[in-house]
């Protein structure tokens, strides 16, 4: 047995933990990422003091629709669908983990 194999069978909650972990990072950094994308434009677009000539203006508004479009048919549904995964992942972590647990002699120790 190889021992990549052999560290995730002994070690499968912890492995499942860190990749629900990372997944639900992941959905939460792509949500910010986007959030952070379209408030950027907006400031750049509606700031009083952003010196844009119209073709810059038009560009901005449409990158800035191009976003929003995209954030609520791609990017939303992404995040969400990582998020749930992540759960489900780091919920299985947490049943791998207790059954382990049950699985386990107990140990009887006796101190002097």
């Amino acid at each position: 047995m190889s021992s990549q194999k052999t560290f995730i069978q002994r070690n499968k909650a912890v492995v499942f933990f860190w990749i629900g972990a990372i997944l639900i990072l992941t959905g939460i950094g792509i949500s910010v990422y986007v959030d952070s994308v379209i408030k950027s434009h907006m400031e750049k677009l509606y700031s009083p003091y952003s010196n844009l000539t119209q073709q810059e203006r038009w560009d901005l508004e449409g990158s800035l629709e191009w976003w929003r479009m995209t954030k609520i048919t791609m990017y939303d549904p992404l995040s969400i669908m990582l998020i749930g995964v992540g759960l489900v992942v780091l919920t299985y972590s947490f049943l791998t983990a207790i059954k382990q647990m049950g699985r386990k002699k107990p140990t009887l120790s006796v101190f002097k």
